[in-house]
Parts: structure tokens; C-alpha cells; sequence
């Protein structure tokens, strides 16, 4: 899964504990920041939640009307 697609984009992430986030996302490469994964962090309501690579199910792009 390329998760650098989703960078930016307002998406649904579920995770291995079957949870779901919803919201607007940044990519996070595993070179720059260190990590043995590359992650997503979502932003759901006033907090921003980080899921490693290893950690996600599925990811979907959703429309904003």
C-alpha cells in the first residue's frame, strides 16, 4: 500500500483492532522520521492519532461535499 498517496487527503483508516478514524491525514516516511514503518497521522476532532504501516487494514479516500 502506497500510504504517500494519501498525504493531505480526508480518508477512513481501520486498523487491526478493527477502530476506524476519520479525517484528514499526513503521510510520515519511515526515513525521515526515524521509525522501522511508514504511518499516516490522522486528525480526528482537536487530536492527531499515528498508525504505523503494520497497523492498517484498509484506507479509503473519502469526498468532502
Amino acid at each position: 500500500m502506497k500510504l504517500e498517496n494519501f498525504n493531505n487527503k480526508f480518508v477512513k483508516i481501520t486498523d487491526i483492532d478493527d477502530q476506524t478514524f476519520v479525517g484528514i491525514c499526513l503521510f510520515e516516511d519511515k526515513e525521515v522520521y526515524d521509525e522501522e514503518y511508514d504511518g499516516l497521522s490522522i486528525q480526528t476532532g482537536n487530536r492527531w492519532i499515528k498508525l504505523f504501516e503494520n497497523e492498517i487494514v484498509t484506507v479509503e479516500m473519502i469526498n468532502q461535499d
